[in-house]
């Protein structure tokens, strides 16, 4: 496996599946080096420079399969080629619809092929040589195509597409808050590259903070502008984002958990894992209506709201009761134990076989 960064994505989608399969005998192996390539120029340092091209393989990887996640730089799509040509059959692995990222989303500039990127290397190779389109590229070459959700299976898998939703380990559920953020309504993101979804929650929101005085907002993130998103005077936020090993810990500190998606076909094509993550580590939540969130929604996972309304008065409910909050939150941890890495890997193992046994997905 050859993980794009360390981001969540890189953790979601490479990481905790491997682990879990590995414990359970599979031979799987995340390489942080990446492939040993021929390129057409010279290089010093670990990431190739924009305008490096690839020109063949080195060295073959010694695997019969490599899982590439988020290739948006051009040299993982012309690499495909030369590891199909050796043998190596190639699955690229993505969770967003980078085909319809809105305009006013901080990731639109870096995945698109029309910005001017500010960065140390050419600018102008820069967004022509890491940009969406070379996502398309590589999910069109490869031998499969793995996604979070069926409508990103619609949007890249050209036939050869399985949908093998985001889960979360085991290790999830056994999490407790140390330090409980009692009476507030918390939001997992950053308004920068989620314009639009605070946006949803927010009227519904503020009818509930009217309605219960004593409760607050936080954010497990960076917090900037979620205050004004809210159109609430203030939020509590821990200012920065924390280290991935300690986020699903800052997650559960809050009482009733939030998860609006803006009603756009970005939105649409998300997974629920948001949802997911707050029902593992014991916190209920209130989430749009979003084909993966309904998903989870009929395992007893969330609670659905639409219309402001819907935001006001499901809110207000989670926090007017506290066996009911329990109740809610206890549903949802059992069904989240039911959504693992540990039990459900085999459908990982399973996809990446495929490959080499010649079965076709759709």
């Amino acid at each position: 496996m050859w993980p794009a960064n360390d981001d969540a994505s890189c953790w979601y989608r490479m990481k905790f599946p491997a682990f879990a399969l590995a414990a359970q005998g599979v031979d799987v192996v995340i390489d942080q080096v990446g492939p040993l390539a021929q390129w057409d120029r010279k290089w010093t340092g670990k990431m190739p420079p924009y305008e490096a091209r690839c020109i063949g393989l080195e060295q073959a990887p010694d695997a019969d399969v490599v899982v590439i996640n988020r290739p948006v730089r051009a040299h993982w799509a012309e690499i495909i080629p030369h590891l199909q040509k050796a043998g190596v059959k190639v699955v690229v692995d993505l969770d967003d619809d980078f085909e319809a990222i809105p305009l006013d989303n901080g990731a639109h500039a870096t995945y698109s092929p029309h910005h001017t990127r500010r960065c140390r290397s050419n600018c102008q190779l820069a967004h022509e040589w890491a940009n969406k389109d070379w996502i398309m590229r590589a999910a069109t070459l490869a031998d499969l195509v793995t996604v979070s959700t069926p409508a990103l299976r619609d949007r890249y898998g050209h036939g050869r597409a399985v949908v093998l939703p985001n889960m979360v380990p085991a290790s999830y559920l056994a999490i407790t808050a140390a330090e409980p953020l009692e009476r507030t309504f918390g939001w997992s993101g950053s308004v920068d590259t989620h314009p639009g979804d605070l946006q949803v929650a927010a009227p519904g929101l503020r009818g509930a903070l009217e309605d219960h005085d004593r409760w607050g907002v936080h954010i497990v993130g960076p917090g900037r502008g979620a205050a004004a998103a809210l159109g609430v005077p203030a939020v509590s936020s821990l200012g920065v984002w924390v280290p991935f090993a300690a986020y699903p810990r800052e997650l559960a500190r809050v009482a009733v958990g939030m998860v609006p998606l803006a009603a756009t076909r970005f939105g649409r094509a998300k997974s629920a894992l948001k949802s997911l993550e707050f029902a593992s580590v014991g916190v209920p939540a209130v989430v749009s209506p979003t084909p993966d969130n309904r998903r989870l929604v009929s395992h007893g996972i969330g609670v659905l709201a639409d219309t402001a309304a819907d935001w006001r008065r499901e809110l207000g409910a989670l926090a007017a009761g506290d066996d009911y909050r329990a109740e809610v939150a206890g549903r949802a941890r059992a069904a989240a134990a039911l959504q693992t890495y540990e039990q459900w890997g085999e459908l990982w193992a399973d996809a990446w076989e495929s490959t080499i046994k010649g079965r076709v997905h759709a």
